[in-house]
């Protein structure tokens, strides 16, 4: 890593002179965990300018295998979150104002099915069943989720 990369005619950032490892110290700093692929992405575009010591320190440990791996799933990045929360949120209300409506004037919010579900647990269920949520009660995340949008 001899040459500055951001000045090279490959990058298409190159104009911006954009310092690439900013911001992984502060995340180092907190005690979060970054990946291989974003150390070394980073340090490709960081060229052959001084690393922080922090992250140099960091990328050792992570070498050594000294840093452990966070357990469990990745979370969502929180654009992503926020779009899917809405996105669930209005099916859950589209339903739910279908079954309601289906309700004052049948009877019975849905004809196609026997089941004794209220118009709001039977609209949480299909949202459950049209999205990959995760484990048997996952309809219960839809009301969850749908009813928090007064507590935001």
């Amino acid at each position: 890593m001899t040459e500055d990369r951001t000045d090279s005619p490959g990058n298409r950032f190159a104009h911006m002179k954009v310092d690439h490892l900013h911001g992984l110290a502060e995340r180092i700093a907190k005690g979060e965990y970054i990946d291989g692929p974003e150390l070394a992405e980073r340090l490709r575009g960081h060229g052959s300018r001084p690393i922080p010591d922090t992250l140099l320190d960091y990328l050792c440990r992570y070498l050594e295998g000294s840093i452990e791996k966070p357990k469990g799933r990745k979370p969502f990045p929180e654009t992503e979150q926020c779009l899917r929360e809405m996105f669930v949120r209005g099916l859950y209300y589209s339903w739910l104002e279908q079954l309601m409506d289906r309700k004052r004037r049948y009877g019975h919010p849905a004809g196609w099915t026997k089941l004794e579900y209220t118009p709001a647990e039977l609209a949480a269920r299909l949202v459950a069943r049209k999205r990959p949520f995760h484990g048997e009660g996952s309809w219960r995340s839809v009301q969850n989720l749908a009813s928090s949008i007064n507590k935001k």
